[in-house]
């Protein structure tokens, strides 16, 4: 997992890079189980919380692993990339922030999530479970 999605990120295949980390993520959640919105979304909570709780409110009602789950999850997967007023950005375009939104000129208003964030904190949760596990790169 780690090798895969670093190799992606390092050649800034950002698209490729998340929609791994999404499939990834969604197997970690809902190991030897077919996948399950809600073990996902738990497993946001709890591993990438400041990610969580940024996208918490985007869509009334959606928990922020909710609309991981629907609006990047199974864009990426199904669609090729996040649905309609969901953007992958930059450390850059977000200032820092694992979400917010963003304006393209000429095109409109965006929910973005930050990849640099992202890609950081899945690496660093697969490097803590692989030594957990008591295995190399997981």
């Amino acid at each position: 997992m780690h090798d895969d999605v670093d190799l992606l990120y390092r050649n800034h295949r950002f698209t490729s890079c998340c929609a791994l980390v999404m499939a990834y993520i969604d197997a970690l959640a809902s190991p030897g189980a077919e996948s399950d919105r809600g073990r996902f979304s738990r497993f946001v909570k709890t591993h990438f919380a400041d990610l969580h709780d940024g996208l918490a409110g985007s869509i009334p009602g959606k928990s922020g692993g909710d609309v991981l789950y629907d609006r990047y999850r199974n864009g990426l997967l199904h669609g090729l990339g996040p649905k309609e007023g969901f953007a992958l950005c930059t450390n850059t375009e977000l200032n820092g922030a694992y979400s917010g939104e963003v304006e393209v000129e000429g095109i409109g208003r965006f929910v973005g999530i930050n990849v640099d964030r992202l890609v950081q904190d899945f690496l660093l949760l697969v490097q803590r479970l692989a030594a957990v596990n008591g295995r190399g790169d997981s």
